[in-house]
């Protein structure tokens, strides 16, 4: 019986030990956001106004050496085919790509990378950004793997200075109505394309162990 018990720890913690081998390597995790050129009538456009989520806690991208959320070059992209058709579907604009590499990590110790799509101003102000969009992308592991999204997106791509007025200010400000909100938590797999869907826009993420 004693012996039995043993043989059944041994086998769980096995399977414990492969489970974290799965994850432990890392993933390289990469993200297609697209806008829908024909979106249904009714598209969920906020006509209020929301706080605006609070991003000073979420992981700021950076293609320098030694940081574990590196940002990849364009070269290392798997994804460049899909983003080709999108481009020529005549449907759907493609209007940010990006791929990075982060660790595994579980549970509570999950980090939010910040996700950030700027374009300049109109030409009769040059010097302004326009935020067309802003989220959070969460990916933790556990027995099975998970992603967190959450993107603001803004047809009528508004003014940086309206949404962030004041760098490192601690209060979230109020963001006008006119924007889309993507919020969705989502089991996934590895090697997988998962499609993140909404009215009036959408998300193509893949994620696979970081080589």
């Amino acid at each position: 019986m004693r012996q039995s018990l043993i043989n059944r720890i041994i086998i769980l913690l096995a399977l414990v030990l492969a489970s974290y081998g799965v994850h432990a390597a890392g993933y390289h995790i990469e993200l297609i956001v697209f806008e829908n050129l024909q979106p249904a009538s009714d598209g969920e456009i906020s006509q209020t106004s929301m706080a605006y989520p609070d991003y000073s806690g979420a992981i700021e991208l950076g293609d320098e050496a030694g940081n574990p959320f590196r940002l990849l070059s364009t070269g290392l992209y798997k994804l460049g085919g899909i983003y080709d058709q999108l481009k020529a579907s005549g449907r759907y604009r493609p209007f940010l790509h990006l791929a990075w590499l982060q660790p595994a990590l579980y549970g509570d110790n999950a980090r939010s990378v910040h996700i950030l799509k700027t374009e300049p101003g109109a030409t009769e102000n040059p010097g302004e950004t326009l935020v067309r969009i802003e989220g959070m992308v969460s990916v933790r592991a556990s027995q099975f793997l998970h992603a967190d999204v959450d993107m603001l997106y803004f047809p009528k791509a508004l003014p940086q200075s309206i949404i962030h007025p004041t760098a490192g200010a601690a209060a979230p400000v109020t963001v006008p109505s006119g924007y889309s909100r993507l919020h969705e938590s989502r089991r996934m797999k590895l090697n997988e394309l998962h499609y993140f869907d909404h009215p009036l826009f959408g998300m193509i993420m893949h994620i696979s162990r970081a080589e």
